[in-house]
């Protein structure tokens, strides 16, 4: 959890901390928490990178869905959403893909938690994954 805390400051700060009130700009940012059983790990991880790769490659839209594993408990699964907009989103939940992986998984999702972020600079949003290419 650590980790994915300093993973979070580190992409919104990138460009320095501003005292302002946090600038949506309409984006939505959101980190799912996911507990997956643990006999179904392995297939879950298959339809988890599925719909993932399919998202970023024929929507737009969707910025980033960044999924990590727990080092420690390996089925707990941390994912940083990104959405240009609300209509992105909606669009987004409604592709085959995405129908498939939550059809997919249902039995084997322990526990779902959706947290809700506000960007505090999200003009960083183009410069995250720069560097790691």
């Amino acid at each position: 959890m650590k980790i994915l805390l300093s993973f979070i400051l580190c992409v919104f700060c990138m460009a320095g901390f501003h005292a302002s009130a946090s600038v949506n700009d309409g984006m939505i940012v959101r980190i799912a928490k996911i507990e997956v059983e643990p006999g179904s790990l392995d297939e879950y991880l298959v339809f988890l990178k599925e719909n993932g790769e399919a998202s970023l490659e024929k929507e737009k839209g969707v910025i980033s869905l960044f999924a990590m594993q727990d080092k420690e408990k390996p089925n707990l699964i941390s994912i940083v959403e990104i959405y240009k907009d609300q209509e992105t989103y909606k669009q987004h939940i409604k592709t085959a893909h995405f129908q498939k992986y939550k059809t997919g998984t249902i039995k084997m999702v322990k526990n779902l938690e959706l947290i809700d972020m506000d960007a505090v600079d999200p003009s960083v949003i183009g410069k995250i994954f720069v560097k790691a290419k």
